[in-house]
């Protein structure tokens, strides 16, 4: 009984190490991913083919954020982005093909 018993506290204590080794991990990679980054190029690559297309056009806009908190948001506007004279002329085809949004928890600790 007392060897069943040392190896469980023995198992208990490596694993609670592991759990507190990963927790420190991913709070350092949490602290060096936070911040904001300006969007450079938005391509997609078919791996077959190895052709590549620019998403947004060559010169997009845009941001991500990456908090500590474990939220980020993302804002995406192509290069020749219409601005129409009346919002109600806008089809969801044009806008959903000209800005992309998102904001969330992208991490959990």
């Amino acid at each position: 009984m007392a060897r069943i018993g040392i190896a469980t506290v023995v198992a208990v204590v490596v694993l609670a190490t592991a759990i507190g080794v990963t927790y420190h991990v991913q709070a350092q990679a949490i602290n060096q991913l936070a911040g904001t980054y300006r969007l450079v190029s938005y391509q997609r690559t078919v791996v077959a083919t190895g052709e590549t297309t620019d998403m947004f056009g060559k010169a997009p806009q845009g941001y991500i954020i990456y908090g500590r908190d474990g939220r980020m948001m993302i804002l995406y506007v192509a290069d020749k982005r219409p601005t129409p004279k009346d919002l109600a002329t806008m089809t969801d085809q044009k806008r959903v093909r000209s800005v992309q949004n998102n904001a969330g928890v992208h991490w959990h600790l």
